[in-house]
């Protein structure tokens, strides 16, 4: 509001984010009522174990982990082969879904964990024990994961294939942003929309309020839930699974045969089975005489191959959809590549998956935990270079200029070569780098 003093008009700007009346993502616990864990970097291994604070109903049992609360039945949605199961934690829910959606999966949730999550304030990155720094970046919650790459796994594995992620914090830090948290079996929310507000719901309950980070794979107006690949490739899914189940069942059933033995006459099914087993048995003992059919009987080979008997082109175009749907390219799973990609296409391969899937994902990833896990201007952001970075020798390729080229305010290289192996990769000591990149090429033989 307009204020004056000494004459001069100003514009009076309160800040309400600290304040515990300030609606953000879920009310904000007060500053003054820490949890019962105390402040940062006080909890050990050993401390007395505390309450959980807004995931009460989400744990399983006394003092125990959150590892998961018992599993309710889930309904399928849109989309969704009704014969599948929901449950992606029973047993028949993987036996039903075909291979390809497993290693897409893989190779995305895989390819996510390994990008290093850095806390930056603007341009510059927080070292450990800055300001701001916060310790679920090494994992977020030590008595469930190994580390944050494991986490990280479980948010995209999530999202592909139920289309949602729902984060629970477990402890709070003094200011109120979370501390610790996990992610929880996507079939056990319900989001809904209510007046315009998106609301979630676990077991009839609203957990809305608890603090509860929602992330959507693909978002519409209108719709609460977000969209996943599976969803998107549903009629792909069901001709693959059953192609798959068609394929099983023609090789556990007696492979294909390769002629038909017919005959005039009607037959009972014993006379048929007979004629067969004469047929062979004739066979056998003519040691390359002709054979005598019985019963006015004539043999019709077939000229299917296997190939086609088993519907192989037709299995390959629907698991290529698939793997499109999940944005990754069909050599990234072993599935034949599309006509016309050559070899300079190949190797872009990894930049190309990169672009167009892995970093929507990782910028989703970021800007969700930013706003809803870290204060002031401290961002999130997560680092594809070891996923990107080519061969030993291309990266020697790269960094040499900086080390054979001289700084000249020093007069020395801008970078040592122990500092040229450290960014390529290699171990401290051995030979000089900058010396030979043939040496180099020998000596890192096979190695990537």
């Amino acid at each position: 509001m307009p204020d004056t003093t000494g004459g001069v008009e100003l514009v009076r700007v309160t800040d309400t984010r600290a304040s515990t009346a300030h609606e953000r993502a879920f009310p904000r616990v007060p500053a003054t009522v820490p949890n019962v864990h105390g402040a940062s970097g006080t909890v050990a291994p050993g401390s007395p174990a505390g309450d959980i604070m807004g995931a009460e109903a989400l744990v399983t049992s006394g003092d125990e982990p959150p590892t998961g609360p018992p599993i309710p039945t889930a309904q399928p949605w849109a989309g969704w082969p009704a014969e599948w199961g929901t449950s992606w934690q029973t047993p028949q829910s993987w036996q039903s879904r075909v291979s390809t959606v497993f290693s897409c999966v893989r190779v995305n949730g895989q390819a996510i964990g390994t990008m290093t999550p850095i806390l930056s304030r603007g341009r510059f990155p927080l070292t450990r024990g800055a300001e701001g720094w916060r310790s679920w970046v090494l994992n977020p919650q030590p008595e469930l994961y190994s580390g944050w790459d494991e986490f990280a796994q479980q948010i995209d594995a999530s999202l592909e294939m139920r289309g949602n992620a729902y984060i629970v914090p477990t402890s709070f830090f003094r200011d109120g942003y979370p501390r610790t948290f996990f992610v929880i079996d996507p079939d056990l929310v319900t989001p809904r929309l209510e007046d315009g507000v998106r609301r979630l719901y676990s077991r009839g309950r609203d957990i809305t309020d608890e603090g509860v980070l929602h992330l959507r794979y693909l978002s519409v107006p209108g719709e609460a839930a977000g969209i996943g690949p599976l969803q998107g490739a549903a009629t792909n899914l069901v001709g693959a699974a059953a192609l798959d189940r068609y394929a099983a069942n023609l090789a556990t059933q007696g492979g294909i045969p390769w002629g038909v033995l017919e005959s005039e006459q009607r037959l009972s099914p014993r006379q048929a089975y007979l004629a067969r087993d004469e047929y062979v048995a004739s066979r056998q003992s003519l040691a390359g005489a002709p054979a005598v059919l019985p019963y006015g009987m004539k043999l019709n080979t077939l000229t299917l191959s296997p190939k086609d008997m088993a519907l192989l082109d037709l299995r390959v175009f629907d698991e290529q959809r698939i793997s499109g749907a999940f944005g990754v390219h069909p050599s990234m799973v072993n599935l034949p590549a599309p006509e016309g990609l050559t070899y300079a296409n190949r190797v872009d391969l990894r930049t190309e998956h990169y672009l167009l899937t892995l970093r929507p994902t990782a910028n989703k990833i970021g800007t969700a935990f930013s706003s809803w896990a870290l204060p002031g201007f401290v961002q999130l952001r997560l680092n594809a270079s070891e996923y990107l970075q080519g061969t030993i020798r291309d990266r020697v390729e790269t960094y040499l200029p900086l080390a054979t080229a001289v700084d000249p305010a020093t007069g020395r290289p801008i970078i040592s070569g122990e500092e040229l192996r450290e960014l390529v990769g290699l171990p401290p000591g051995g030979p000089d780098l900058t010396a030979s990149l043939d040496a180099l090429e020998q000596m890192t033989s096979g190695t990537q």
